[in-house]
């Protein structure tokens, strides 16, 4: 799985190059997304190929690498989810652990603002 890496807003964004396939393995995304929270940055996009499917334990393995990040204290995102992949989180009950945006442009809109210190 070919991932390119780069800085968005305050989002390290992890693009997948080929569409994945339902019978891919999400295994090299999710030791990259878990290496990328502990390393560099707490708050990771991810954006598929458009006509990318994933099967149930794929996105257990999206939901797996949402909570480390959590714990990390970060955000996970998808950037542009296709209708399939939307339909899995619904179905999953994972929208309240990985956000959806519809665009890079829209990531800054899922950072909470600072708690104020007196």
């Amino acid at each position: 799985m070919r991932i390119t890496k780069y800085r968005k807003s305050c989002f390290v964004v992890l693009r997948v190059e080929e569409e994945v396939a339902i019978t891919d393995d999400l295994a090299g995304l999710r030791s990259e997304m878990e290496r990328t929270a502990t390393l560099e940055c707490v708050n990771i996009a991810v954006r598929f190929a458009d006509n990318s499917m994933l099967r149930s334990s794929a996105m257990t393995a999206l939901v797996l690498s949402a909570a480390f990040v959590r714990s990390c204290g970060g955000t996970l995102a998808i950037i542009d989810p296709n209708p399939s992949i939307r339909a899995l989180l619904a179905v999953l009950g994972a929208k309240d652990l990985i956000s959806t945006v519809a665009s890079e442009e829209d990531l800054g809109s899922l950072l909470r603002a600072p708690y104020a210190i007196s």
